[in-house]
């Protein structure tokens, strides 16, 4: 938060963060800038474990996609600064022919905030931009169903972080659904397939959405496990503390 209540809890953090990481022999960070950041705040040592997925409760979404349109999913609770909605909205804008041309379609699902329905009005083009809001389970299934691919967040420097780590990007994998991110992932390499980082541009976006559209949902989601696995990289981390 911005306010005084997000100012004044982030100084109280400050100091009681301090004292406590001063009391202990580690500590478990979900990122790589984690880790730096208390490193140098308090000198601990500590060890990385990235958000992960309990796999066995998430099923592989079936494969509906659809041979002429290109579905992207982007999917959040709350659209926040650093999703960069907006950025990629004003690309969307940009390449607005492009969009109609090749078909591709943006499922919102999620709270998005007031400046961003500002340009998708803006835009008008409830036939390429589809706004949702939040759903039940089958519904949201039903969408992704016929997705090509997930978003992740694209603006993270507004947060002042470089990598990321969410739980949305690795439910999209465990689904059997391709991400394309602005950022690294904490967990995942960054030559890995089936998550792509590149430029806030639906033309990257489209090309990478052609090229993995014929890959099966079983194909994702099983090289996505060891990256992706609560388990697995719970018994990582023990090893590494142990």
């Amino acid at each position: 938060r911005s306010n005084w209540k997000g100012k004044l809890a982030s100084f109280i953090e400050q100091i009681t963060g301090y004292i406590s990481l001063k009391q202990v022999k580690g500590a478990i960070c979900v990122t790589q800038d984690i880790a730096e950041y208390q490193k140098k705040r308090a000198g601990v040592k500590t060890f990385l474990f990235p958000n992960a997925v309990n796999i066995k409760t998430i099923n592989l979404i079936n494969d509906k996609r659809i041979s002429d349109e290109i579905n992207i999913a982007f999917v959040c609770s709350v659209f926040s600064a650093w999703h960069g909605l907006d950025l990629l909205l004003e690309n969307y804008k940009k390449n607005i022919d492009f969009v109609r041309n090749n078909n591709i379609k943006l499922h919102l699902i999620g709270n998005i905030l007031e400046k961003d329905l500002e340009i998708i009005n803006n835009i008008n083009d409830q036939e390429h931009i589809k706004i949702y809001g939040h759903l039940s389970q089958d519904k949201y299934n039903k969408i992704l169903e016929k997705c090509d691919i997930g978003l992740d967040s694209l603006a993270l420097y507004r947060e002042g972080l470089q990598e990321g780590s969410a739980l949305k990007a690795r439910e999209y994998l465990a689904y059997g659904l391709a991400v394309y991110s602005a950022y690294k992932d904490a967990a995942i390499p960054e030559n890995f397939d089936f998550y792509k980082i590149g430029r806030i541009d639906i033309k990257e976006v489209y090309d990478y959405s052609i090229k993995i559209k014929n890959i099966t949902r079983e194909k994702i989601r099983f090289s996505s496990v060891s990256y992706i696995s609560k388990d697995i990289l719970l018994q990582k981390i023990y090893l590494e503390i142990k």
